[in-house]
């Protein structure tokens, strides 16, 4: 949960520490809003998770590329550790279209 309390009309985020230490008397009233989190949608999770592979599969290609650069390296890890990148952001695109393919099935018109 969330705590805030307004300040000049804008909402502040707050802890329990800050309300005791906000407190001039032991004995006052504090008056806070309380919000849950929203928890994540399974699509909006999945877009997440293929975000970061297609990131973490850029970094892997462009290391295989760097390494490929210097020739002594190219073949023993360059090539196969681009491939393996490469190979990697794809499997990211598809978990995005796999996303997008099930939304328009569910009929979910939030953004993700």
């Amino acid at each position: 949960a969330i705590l805030s309390r307004k300040r000049n009309g804008v909402p502040v985020s707050i802890s329990l520490r800050g309300l005791s230490q906000d407190t001039v008397m032991p004995s006052s009233v504090v008056f806070a809003d309380v919000e849950l989190k929203q928890l994540a949608t399974l699509p909006q999770q999945i877009t997440r998770l293929s975000d970061r592979v297609i990131f973490f599969g850029a970094i892997v290609l462009a290391a295989g590329f760097l390494m490929t650069l210097t020739v002594f390296l190219a073949w023993p890890l360059g090539i196969p550790i681009a491939l393996a990148g490469g190979a990697t952001m794809i499997l990211g695109l598809a978990g995005k279209a796999v996303t997008s393919v099930w939304r328009k099935i569910k009929g979910d018109t939030k953004d993700i």
